[in-house]
């Protein structure tokens, strides 16, 4: 019984050290090359979808104005 429980704690102490060890590495590899998270590209993303709409609000604005203009004087 007691060997059971020292194994299975030996086991997760290991498991979790590991995966702590893994993630603090990846994190400080990440950091050091410059390489987005997943946070981060999404962000980038909605960045340029919102440029995107300003640019089509603005066509679409010169368009009303060129076409309220035509109609003005004709």
């Amino acid at each position: 019984m007691v060997l059971g429980f020292i194994l299975y704690e030996a086991v997760d102490f290991v498991w979790h050290f590991g995966k702590m060890t893994y993630n603090g590495s990846k994190y400080v590899y990440d950091w050091y090359y410059e390489i987005p998270s997943a946070d981060e590209i999404e962000i980038d993303k909605l960045k340029l979808l919102e440029e995107k709409i300003v640019h089509l609000e603005h066509l679409l604005e010169d368009k009303l104005d060129d076409k309220l203009m035509l109609n003005n004087k004709g």
